[in-house]
């Protein structure tokens, strides 16, 4: 009876693990790739070279811009869904104050991008407020290595 109550305990020692492991890949390890690629896009319109090809530049900037937005948001969700587990008092006052840090580039964010109109041809185009959009990507960044 002893050895059935010891391979009990094993196997839900197991499926702890199992299910720790699978709870820190799907919700750690991939948002922190998806804002990764997310910083690569905000910096340059594309994840990967070559794709920028037959953009206009006001695409790209749009890319740029909705990737600053969605990054914004996956750092939001991936802090909130964690922070419940953080034990220790100092991390989680730590993922406290990157949440204000995020609602503070929240409202400011708004500021990256403007739409002007050419006179000529009457077409729109969205351009970056180069400034505050890295003053707002350098914040993002430094919360998501945080």
């Amino acid at each position: 009876m002893s050895n059935f109550k010891s391979t009990e305990v094993v196997e839900t020692e197991r499926e702890l693990w199992n299910t720790a492991k699978i709870y820190s890949i799907t919700h750690v390890a991939e948002p922190l790739i998806r804002c990764r690629k997310l910083i690569t896009v905000c910096l340059f319109g594309v994840d990967e070279i070559g794709k920028e090809i037959g953009l206009s530049k006001s695409q790209i900037n749009n890319y740029r811009v909705e990737a600053m937005n969605r990054l914004m948001q996956e750092l939001k969700i991936l802090i909130m869904d964690n922070i419940i587990f953080v034990k220790r008092k100092q991390h989680r006052t730590d993922l406290e104050k990157c949440l204000e840090e995020l609602k503070e580039v929240e409202n400011v964010i708004d500021g990256v991008s403007f739409v002007t109109t050419d006179q000529r041809t009457n077409l729109s185009m969205i351009k970056i407020n180069k400034e505050h959009f890295n003053l707002c990507l350098d914040k993002l960044r430094e919360i998501s290595s945080s």
